[in-house]
């Protein structure tokens, strides 16, 4: 099991109904990989704590990493972890 949080810039001119479809696509591929986590979107700022098995997580951020609908994409801390905090939440969301 491992986590990742992160940080980034939301890409100019996102607006709340592409945010939203963001987030809806973000719970099925979380739900396919069987990862959990949340994101806080505040300003133009995304805060995500992202958690499952090591290598689906691994793979999910690079997919992360790339999204054009964010940039500066910033790894605040990356570790494996004993048991997962939010594997129940496939993707919560605050703004």
């Amino acid at each position: 099991m491992r986590r990742i949080i992160y940080r980034s810039l939301a890409a100019p001119g996102l607006d709340k109904v592409e945010t939203f479809r963001l987030v809806y696509q973000a719970r099925g591929a979380n739900e396919a990989r069987g990862l959990g986590g949340f994101l806080v979107h505040i300003d133009d700022r995304f805060f995500q704590v992202l958690e499952g098995p090591t290598w689906k997580l691994v793979a999910a951020f690079e997919t992360i990493r790339r999204d054009g609908r964010h940039t500066e994409v910033e790894v605040m801390d990356e570790r494996t972890i004993a048991e997962a905090s939010f594997l129940n939440w496939r993707m919560r969301y605050f703004d």
